[in-house]
C-alpha cells in the first residue's frame, strides 16, 4: 500500500491531460510567445496567470484575461508613444491606465510631460483619478499641478481625492457643462444647508 501511495503522483503524470486543458493552455504559452517577439516583458502576463491560479480561476479564463492583457500593453507600445522604450513598470501602469479608461491622448500628455523618475508614479495616479470618476483631462490637469508642487503633492494625489470623493460623492460635471449652473462640486442648491432638504410649503413659483 505504501508503495502504491509513493508512486501515485508519478502515475498522475503520466495519465493523458484533457483536450480542452491542454488548449487553454496552448493558448496562455502563445500569447507569451507574442509577448516576447514583441519585445513586451512577459513578467506584465505572468503576474496576470499567478494571480489567476491563486484565486482558482478556471484556466479559459486565465487565458482570456492574458490575451486581453497583451492586446492592451500593445496599444500603449503602438499607439502612445512608439519612439520610446518603456520600462516594464511604465508599460504595466500605463495598459493599467488603458484599462481604467484614460483616454489615450491624455496618456500619451502625461508620459511625455512628467520627468522620468516620476512617470510611472503620474501615470498611476491619473489612473486613479479616473477609476474615482473624474474625467480624463480634469485628472490630467490635477496630476500636472501635483507634479510641479512636488513629490510629496503627488504620491498624496490618490488619496486626497478618494477621501474627497467618500465625502461629497462622485465627481458632478465641471464648471460649464451642461446647463452652465453650479460649481462643478454637487450637493444642494446654493442657499440650502448641507443635508437639509428644501421645504414643500409655499407656491412653487416664488
Amino acid at each position: 500500500m505504501k508503495i502504491i501511495l509513493r508512486l501515485l503522483p508519478a502515475i498522475l503524470l503520466l495519465l493523458p491531460v484533457p483536450a480542452s486543458a491542454q488548449s487553454q493552455d496552448a493558448g496562455v504559452q502563445r500569447s507569451l510567445e507574442r509577448a516576447r517577439l514583441a519585445g513586451i516583458p512577459v513578467e506584465l502576463l505572468e503576474s496576470k496567470i499567478a494571480e489567476g491560479r491563486a484565486k482558482g480561476v478556471p484556466m479559459d479564463r486565465i487565458a482570456d484575461v492574458v490575451e486581453r492583457r497583451l492586446q492592451v500593453l500593445q496599444r500603449v507600445r503602438t499607439h502612445i508613444d512608439p519612439r520610446r522604450e518603456f520600462s516594464s513598470e511604465e508599460l504595466g501602469v500605463a495598459g493599467d491606465a488603458l484599462t481604467a479608461g484614460v483616454d489615450e491622448a491624455v496618456l500619451r500628455t502625461i508620459s511625455e510631460s512628467a520627468p522620468r523618475e516620476r512617470r510611472a508614479v503620474a501615470i498611476a495616479a491619473l489612473s486613479q483619478l479616473v477609476r474615482l470618476g473624474h474625467p480624463s483631462q480634469d485628472a490630467l490637469l490635477r496630476v500636472t499641478q501635483a507634479l510641479n508642487a512636488g513629490p510629496e503633492a503627488l504620491m498624496n494625489l490618490p488619496g486626497q481625492a478618494a477621501a474627497a470623493a467618500a465625502r461629497r460623492g462622485p465627481p458632478v460635471s465641471p464648471p460649464g457643462a451642461g446647463t452652465g449652473q453650479g460649481d462643478g462640486r454637487g450637493g444642494p442648491p446654493a442657499g440650502i444647508p448641507p443635508g437639509k432638504p428644501p421645504t414643500r410649503g409655499g407656491n412653487p413659483g416664488n
